[in-house]
């Protein structure tokens, strides 16, 4: 007796290209821009936005080297493009910057009861109880 095979489709490969914009309200872009890219570019123009007027973080503009970088340009422009880049072209690990400092996030968050796949002995702390001093014959 003969088996059907069905043939199944897998449609991962297209999630595996990226968006690209390559014109905004029928009117054509100089170049092509990745749509991660214009992600991360709003996202710390806002953020930006955000340090420049929020008051804890707006006394920082009034340290002299911090203030470098008052300039509209640089504040607006030249940063935001550049983090857009970086996190957006450059990888740590083989990965994209935005989930390496994820997966970093994640492991230093997590409690670490493991150590080569084997369980490790949680410390007991003593809180609030008075130092006890032993002799090395008393530790053994």
């Amino acid at each position: 007796m003969e088996k059907d095979f069905k043939i199944m489709r897998n449609y991962n490969q297209i999630f595996e290209n990226e968006l690209v914009l390559r014109h905004i309200q029928g009117m054509q872009l100089p170049f092509a821009v990745r749509l991660r890219s214009l992600l991360f570019w709003i996202i710390t123009l806002l953020l930006m936005i955000f340090i420049k007027n929020v008051p804890p973080f707006s006394w920082l503009w009034g340290i002299p080297i911090i203030n470098l970088f008052d300039n509209f340009i640089i504040l607006y422009g030249v940063i935001p493009v550049a983090v857009s880049y970086v996190l957006s072209n450059q990888q740590f690990n083989g990965k994209k910057p935005i989930h390496f400092f994820l997966d970093q996030l994640q492991y230093m968050s997590n409690v670490k009861t493991y150590a080569g796949f084997e369980p490790v002995q949680k410390q007991q702390v003593l809180v609030n109880h008075a130092i006890m001093f032993k002799t090395r014959e008393e530790r053994k």
